[in-house]
């Protein structure tokens, strides 16, 4: 009987190699998803800040219509003829008006 030899070929595993990979990239991982986290947080935080600060705008713009509605509304009831003529108005020889006529149209492609 001839005895064949074979040869199997072992490659050692490192351990300690595969395990300070996975931790580096554990930690690289970890690394940038608390970036990300904090970003996010921030972006969230100016957005909020900034859509106060444009409601307060809308609401001091909303205030300042008002006060121009009650100024123009007083200011109103003192305008008369004499004070427009005073000003330098002079009043229309002729006053014209249109008026509404019947309008021939074809209507096509209804």
């Amino acid at each position: 009987m001839n005895k064949t030899t074979t040869t199997v070929q072992t490659t050692k595993f490192d351990i300690n190699k595969t395990l300070k990979s996975v931790t580096l990239y554990t930690w690289l991982a970890s690394g940038v998803l608390f970036s990300c986290y904090v970003y996010f947080i921030g972006a969230i935080t100016f957005s909020v800040i900034k859509e106060r600060g444009l409601e307060e705008d809308k609401k001091t713009l909303i205030s300042t219509i008002g006060e121009q509605e009650l100024q123009y509304l007083n200011s109103q009831k003192t305008l008369t003829k004499d004070y427009a003529v005073q000003n330098g108005f002079v009043p229309a020889h002729l006053v014209s008006f249109a008026s509404p006529q019947k309008a021939f149209a074809w209507n096509v492609g209804r």
